[in-house]
């Protein structure tokens, strides 16, 4: 048996369910008081609170891996649109997520920053 070919196979199945499977995994919300990380749709992992959000825009993936190692990454899919957080404060100061409609996301995220 070819090892190779079966760990090309492997690798391509991996990276196909991530991007099609990780949205159910964990997902973001956005609340009255903050943006939220979520596991299976309800159990929050992590919240930024808006007062503590400097902006939010729309990035490409290749503008986020060098030099900006500090990211905490909850990206839940490979392809598609990015968003960067980034925060006032805080020892990690940029979130980078990939909502299923980024630009409505970032809109979003926008108003809620200016009221």
């Amino acid at each position: 048996m070819n090892y190779s070919i079966v760990s090309v196979v492997l690798i391509i199945t991996v990276i196909t369910a991530f991007q099609f499977l990780g949205r159910y995994l964990y997902n973001y919300r956005l609340t009255e008081k903050s943006v939220q990380v979520v596991l299976f749709g309800s159990l929050p992992l992590f919240s930024i609170q808006y007062k503590n959000i400097k902006s939010a825009q729309n990035v490409a993936l290749t503008e986020t891996l060098w030099p900006n190692l500090f990211i905490l990454r909850f990206g839940n899919r490979i392809f598609g649109g990015v968003v960067l957080i980034k925060k006032n404060n805080g020892l990690v100061r940029s979130i980078l997520i990939t909502p299923d409609d980024p630009e409505e996301f970032t809109n979003s995220i926008c108003d809620k920053l200016t009221s």
